[in-house]
């Protein structure tokens, strides 16, 4: 499997084995925790591999997960960031990448919230002056052969972008509300609000890759993002949940940032995230970054 097929597989597992990880995947957790990152993060986001999921299960149990309900899990990642959006951007797109090399030995995933970092800090008894950005469980699913079962689920086309394109996985059992690429909104060229069309992507060859996107995970597949294509760099916005600024916000954007390099990479457009960027965007929006591209 390579990385962009992986993209179009990317599934939460919500049950696990009571079982705990191998010794060879036990050392691969244990790697990809190890610096460098895929993104600089000068020091400001940490993981935790917590092992004794039943434990801070039963910690956690009405302070995180949804609805204060706790997804049990053999192990958890405890992902910590100081507590600044751009940090918050920095451990979304770390974690998620972690999450894929996990996915593509068979190892189920799935983000866990939090409500409250000082709580969740307490209960598990944890030392440091970062918050809890979120938990990720881990482990093997319960349902024998899950990814297995779950491609099989779904309809593979080839990409509408290109003759030789990767499948687009559609999913039969699942209405998809996310808001597809190219209808009205999605992709700017200069200016906010200056529509970029199909024609004008593929021009530029970036057509396939906001075909990818719809993939990246968002809170109600609300897809928050926006770009703005400046020359050859291209500008994220990303739509807040709320009328303030809520560092969950930034940790969607990062898992988005993390997909949108990869898809990019995959496609032979290389280039870089930078953290800064300067548009005009509506007060709903913030920016999240820009990608430079090596044109």
């Amino acid at each position: 499997m390579n990385k962009i097929e992986a993209i179009e597989k990317v599934k939460s597992v919500r049950e696990y084995m009571k079982k705990a990880l191998s010794r060879e995947d036990h050392q691969l957790v244990l790697s990809l925790l190890e610096r460098p990152y895929p993104l600089e993060d000068e020091g400001n986001v940490e993981f935790l591999f917590r092992e004794d999921g039943e434990k801070v299960a039963e910690l956690l149990d009405g302070v995180a997960g949804y609805s204060g309900r706790m997804i049990e899990a053999p192990h958890y990642l405890v992902v910590l960031s100081r507590a600044e959006g751009v940090d918050y951007r920095r451990a979304g797109f770390i974690a998620q990448s972690i999450i894929l090399r996990l996915m593509q030995e068979g190892i189920g995933t799935c983000w866990v919230s939090v409500e409250s970092s000082d709580v969740v800090k307490e209960k598990l008894q944890l030392e440091t002056d970062k918050e809890v950005a979120a938990l990720i469980a881990l482990g093997y699913p319960r349902e024998t052969g899950f990814f297995e079962k779950f491609f099989s689920g779904i309809k593979a086309s080839r990409s509408p972008y290109s003759e030789t394109g990767y499948a687009d996985f559609r999913f039969e059992y699942e209405k998809d509300t996310r808001q597809p690429v190219g209808t009205g909104t999605f992709i700017y060229i200069d200016n906010w609000g200056n529509v970029a069309d199909a024609d004008e992507l593929e021009r530029r060859g970036y057509l396939e890759v906001y075909h990818y996107m719809k993939y990246a995970p968002s809170w109600g597949n609300r897809r928050p993002w926006r770009f703005i294509l400046q020359n050859f760099d291209i500008v994220m916005a990303v739509q807040r949940m709320a009328e303030t600024e809520q560092l969950a916000d930034h940790l969607e954007g990062g898992i988005a940032m993390y997909f949108f390099q990869l898809a990019m990479h995959e496609m032979g457009i290389r280039g870089y995230w930078l953290m800064d960027a300067q548009a005009e965007v509506p007060d709903n929006y913030f920016l999240a970054g820009k990608y430079v591209s090596d044109k």
